[in-house]
């Protein structure tokens, strides 16, 4: 019963940061949580694949590669090996791993500002508890990289500040191993290797730092002296040895990420760069980059004071960059005023809401577009550590607007008018929450959710269409009447024009809607312009040729197909497919001698393909050629022996002992989406 009352606010806290994403439990899989889990080939091994997971990348798709993230692939590995492939359970994991950061981070928030009222850490971990931009790291399954490395980054934390005045090596190796752990989860705590000092700073004796500042100045000659050298060494202060402590495990860090993870391929790591995704990859202009850190920088204070306008991805052009912006260069002032003034005060008195704001305004450091350029411009989940330092100020202005002083008792008055204001934050705050949960259902209701706050996105736009477009295909597959699938295409073509609105330059965005008009809403002549805008702004995309020449075929303009084709199978002359259409195309046309040349070419460069030989016979077939048909797909069985068209041309023949009254229609490749 004494450790029940004693731990009564951290079980309350629990108790309602796991009710509060309770409803993420139902959801399915949703947006890129392929990277860590479901269907993830090497977490489909479970435990077993621990360790290949330790000596591979993140992410190794279509030959590029990127990051060094083992512990979050690990806990899948154990949970497929425990339960299967199960989205119910990995949420629920989520939900409670939540609950759990949520007890350290009032643990934590106690122990900095232990000389506090209990009001100042509840409140600021009600705020973190319900704060609506949580929701992409709990309810996306994809981001328990981000919720480990928070959750190891507020352990390391509190064994950095039980280092004051408890076991100081203890606790220091205690913290670095899971600093360490956080890293591996996520690099995006890095900042802690700055913030812990901050706080260890925070935590000395305002007295202490004064008189040590007022201590007598020595001359600059016995600083060099031998025996005070040896003396400085013996008796350096434990929180040296926190620094360099936190040093070394960002420098293990940095070498593991390099030196352990390997390729399957062998390659090096290396990241596929879109200029939708960040403009400033490809942008030297440091003026530019400034700039941008300024609109990236009034983004996230606007979602945390008004996180009612969420969105599953941001890019270009969602984030408008100019310099004749006045919010920019206001951001810009705000921040760098509000820092400064925030240094000096947390030196000077250690002021709460300056802790808050410079916890906030570091942690986003790695995120602010200043340092480097960040995928996606801006996203909520990067704002996840920084949202702690928020809460703090948030809470402490409260407290400060009501009268209250932390270091007395609170009148019942106070208390009420404390609960009545919070509320006005707290309330609204978990309807978004519960409301945005519920969003992160599968990909299209997220999707459907978001997608008309994001008409300037590019990326989103394609994200839409393609989800529309694997809604369509299973449906189809399901058996679904075109009719009712044909709609889903209509809208996934829709979604596709308007990333092409917003950037033009993605040929593959022409492509996708070329192929939906061509192959399922038969708008051909559209499909022709969208494939000739592809290669117009590829013109070294073969699959951009190939399509062209499929869509100007069957519109009956062989000459143009010819053309295509031709460039196709120059840019990619061991396709067998371009060649293949290539002739067909010819052979329709009324060159036979170079549709059968062609042919007889992939019979020597592709011996064990069936391709060219059932060209031919269909070529015979036209012509009313049974015998030469018969050889040719006889050839045809030899190469593959279950080939439905040669199989059923024979059955045919057999039966009819070579009385051919009908003939195949003429094959040509269509393109695949």
């Amino acid at each position: 019963m004494h450790l029940l009352k004693k731990n009564i606010y951290s079980i309350l806290l629990f108790v309602f940061a796991f009710l509060i994403y309770a409803n993420t439990i139902p959801n399915d899989y949703c947006l890129d949580d392929e990277f860590v889990t479901h269907g993830n080939p090497q977490v489909s091994h479970g435990i077993s694949a621990i360790p290949d997971i330790l000596t591979s990348f993140y992410q190794e798709k279509q030959g590029f590669t990127y990051g060094y993230r083992p512990v979050v692939k690990m806990t899948y590995a154990v949970e497929y090996s425990l339960f299967g492939w199960d989205p119910q359970v990995s949420h629920g994991v989520n939900a409670l791993l939540y609950a759990l950061l949520v007890v350290l981070v009032f643990m934590v928030t106690k122990s900095i500002f232990r000389h506090a009222n209990i009001v100042l850490p509840l409140l600021t971990t009600l705020i973190f508890i319900v704060h609506p931009s949580h929701t992409e790291v709990v309810a996306s399954l994809k981001n328990r990289d981000e919720l480990l490395a928070v959750l190891f980054g507020f352990v390391s934390i509190w064994f950095f500040i039980r280092t004051v005045g408890g076991k100081q090596a203890l606790n220091i190796v205690l913290g670095g191993l899971f600093l360490l752990l956080g890293l591996l989860s996520k690099m995006s705590i890095l900042p802690l290797v700055v913030l812990i000092p901050m706080i260890l700073y925070c935590l000395r004796p305002v007295a202490t730092r004064i008189m040590e500042s007022r201590k007598p100045k020595k001359h600059v000659k016995e600083y060099f002296s031998a025996g005070f050298l040896k003396q400085k060494i013996l008796s350096l202060p434990y929180y040296f040895w926190v620094m360099m402590v936190l040093l070394a495990v960002a420098g293990f860090f940095g070498l593991a990420s390099r030196l352990l993870p390997a390729s399957a391929e062998g390659d090096t790591q290396q990241y596929n760069l879109l200029y939708w995704q960040n403009p400033l990859y490809f942008n030297r202009n440091y003026f530019d980059w400034i700039l941008t850190c300024g609109a990236t920088l009034w983004f996230y204070l606007k979602l945390m004071l008004f996180p009612f306008s969420l969105a599953f991805y941001y890019g270009y052009n969602t984030i408008p960059v100019s310099a004749s912006d006045p919010l920019i260069w206001i951001s810009l002032i705000i921040h760098m005023a509000a820092f400064v003034l925030a240094v000096r005060a947390l030196i000077k008195s250690r002021n709460i809401a300056a802790f808050g704001f410079l916890f906030y305004i570091l942690s986003l450091s790695m995120f602010a577009n200043l340092f480097a350029p960040v995928a996606g411009i801006v996203a909520e989940r990067l704002s996840f550590l920084a949202s702690w330092g928020f809460a703090i100020m948030v809470a402490y202005i409260i407290i400060k607007v009501v009268g209250i002083n932390l270091k007395m008792k609170t009148s019942r008055t106070q208390l009420l008018l404390l609960i009545v204001i919070s509320l006005m934050i707290i309330v609204p705050f978990s309807i978004q929450t519960i409301k945005r949960n519920k969003e992160w259902k599968d990909h299209l209701t997220l999707f459907s959710a978001d997608i008309e706050k994001l008409k300037q996105s590019a990326k989103a736009n394609d994200l839409m269409a393609a989800a529309l477009y694997r809604e369509a295909a299973n449906r189809s597959k399901s058996g679904q009447p075109n009719s009712l699938v044909v709609d889903y295409y209509r809208k996934a073509e829709k979604y596709y024009r308007r990333c092409a609105d917003v950037y033009p330059q993605h040929y593959l965005t022409w492509n996708n809607m070329g192929l939906i008009n061509v192959n399922f809403l038969n708008n051909v002549p559209k499909a022709v312009a969208d494939f000739e805008q592809s290669v117009h702004y590829n013109p070294d995309f073969a699959g951009g040729w190939n399509n062209l020449g499929y869509a100007q075929y069957i519109s009956g303009h062989y000459a143009e197909s010819i053309v295509a084709y031709q460039k196709a199978v120059v840019l990619n002359p061991d396709s067998l497919s371009s060649w293949s259409s290539l002739s067909n195309v010819y052979f329709r046309k009324g060159d036979t001698s170079q549709a059968r040349k062609i042919n007889e070419d992939l019979m020597i460069h592709h011996p064990a393909s069936p391709v060219p030989y059932l060209n031919l016979a269909t070529y015979a077939l036209v012509k009313k050629d049974t015998m030469d048909a018969l050889k040719h797909f006889e050839a045809a069985l030899k190469k593959d022996p279950q080939n439905e068209n040669a199989n059923s041309f024979l059955s045919y023949y057999r039966k009819l002992h070579g009385d051919v009254s009908e003939t195949p229609s003429f094959l040509i490749n269509k393109p695949n989406h």
